[in-house]
């Protein structure tokens, strides 16, 4: 079947930063499906020719740089240990390394050439140092280790890690390797010592870590049950502002991009949030069409500067974010003011810069709640008294055609 591609160009108007997003959808042949137990795809990676692995329920697919699969792998057509595919991972050589559900660790050079590491398997989350040994984890078994010589395994028979059930693993500086437990905290490995943090010893909000990531500074970050925390090397911060401002309940930390920002996916209380984040500086994307899903392994990969490609909710598409295009001359966001903030009744905008023509708020929906046409002011006053209390977007339109985003609070 030939693949089908939906392209769609939408402007997220509800973003917290002066930028429009093209987002663009490359829906998937239902050929990669057949076999599986369902249409649904558990991790993608990028190889280093830039070709796209996924790992679907039924098999592993490559796809070239225009999303065509080129290459489909079943247990019919390859030694590919099991069908169900649900963890990937690229390492220096271009090999390509695959957990299954019911098979065990396999090595693929992706031509013909399949090694199968037993007794390794239900390998649910893969990682590569810089030293190119890979480091994985199941959900019941603790984390293993391969030096290229040899295969390394910590549970809690053998180790002082406090659970074999792993959520994620996050490797900093290549020597230090970091674990999201389910039920025990989160455990930091160095050297042979298993160092933990939980509830009763440190800031974290809960014993539950859904996933970690690791900035440029050795920042780390937790998702939790209960919302974010970050460790700043000396001890662990509740990140109290983004947990207050969307009442995030569950939250996976999903990637830390080359800019340093943080992509979580939350849910708030009945909603799922995808969100973008750096310091004070948070991004809202669209939480209803294409936000990922929270389960283990949901990838965003940076394909280029400012470009990523992660999935469609609906598990059968790949979505490909740009972040490159911008509708604004000029960057005022700095330069306008929305004040008081919290409000009660009145809010009031001034611009230093450029001359406002639209002033509109919407909720963090995406809903738009009032509109103003003006006649090209430097300042705005508005009546928000008969909005609820909570949290609100004003999206600013200048007299150039450029934008401008800001978050109140209403009392």
């Amino acid at each position: 079947m030939m693949m089908r591609i939906l392209i769609y160009t939408i402007l997220i108007l509800f973003s917290f930063c002066a930028k429009s997003q093209i987002i663009t959808v490359h829906e998937l042949p239902d050929s990669i499906f057949v076999g599986s137990l369902g249409s649904v795809m558990l991790d993608m990676t990028v190889d280093n020719n830039n070709e796209i692995w996924l790992a679907t329920e039924g098999g592993l697919s490559k796809l070239n740089e225009n999303y065509e699969v080129v290459e489909y792998y079943s247990e019919a057509n390859s030694d590919l240990p099991h069908f169900y595919t649900q963890a990937l991972a690229v390492d220096t050589f271009n090999q390509i390394w695959i957990g299954s559900a019911g098979g065990v660790l396999a090595e693929f050079d992706g031509n013909s050439n399949w090694t199968n590491h037993s007794p390794y398997y239900d390998v649910t989350g893969i990682k590569v140092d810089k030293a190119n040994h890979i480091w994985f984890h199941g959900w019941t078994n603790g984390i293993a280790q391969y030096d290229r010589t040899g295969f390394n395994w910590y549970n809690t028979s053998n180790s002082n890690i406090p659970s074999d059930y792993i959520y994620d693993i996050e490797i900093q500086d290549d020597s230090t390797i970091w674990i999201a437990t389910i039920d025990k905290g989160i455990a930091k490995f160095s050297k042979g010592i298993f160092t933990v943090y939980d509830t009763l010893n440190s800031n974290i909000v809960s014993n539950v870590i859904y996933g970690l990531e690791i900035d440029s500074n050795n920042y780390v970050y937790c998702g939790t049950d209960k919302g974010m925390c970050y460790y700043d090397g000396e001890q662990w911060h509740i990140m109290e502002t983004l947990n207050h401002d969307y009442c995030i309940e569950k939250c996976q930390p999903l990637f830390v991009d080359s800019d340093d920002y943080l992509w979580i996916t939350a849910n708030e209380l009945s909603d799922r949030l995808f969100l973008r984040v750096k310091g004070e500086n948070c991004m809202l994307i669209d939480e209803i069409s294409f936000r990922p899903n929270t389960a283990h392994n949901t990838p965003i990969i940076e394909i280029s500067s400012n470009k990523f490609i992660t999935f469609l909710n609906n598990f059968t598409s790949i979505i490909e974010l740009d972040f490159n295009t911008s509708i604004n001359k000029l960057d005022v966001s700095d330069k306008l003011h929305v004040f008081p903030i919290p409000s009660t009744n009145k809010i009031f905008i001034k611009s230093e810069i450029k001359k406002m023509t639209r002033v509109e708020f919407y909720s963090l929906k995406g809903m738009k709640l009032m509109e103003f046409k003006l006649n090209s002011l430097l300042d705005f006053k508005g009546d928000v008294s008969a909005f609820w209390p909570g949290i609100y977007v004003i999206k600013v339109t200048f007299s150039d055609d450029s934008e401008a985003f800001k978050k109140i609070v209403k009392y």
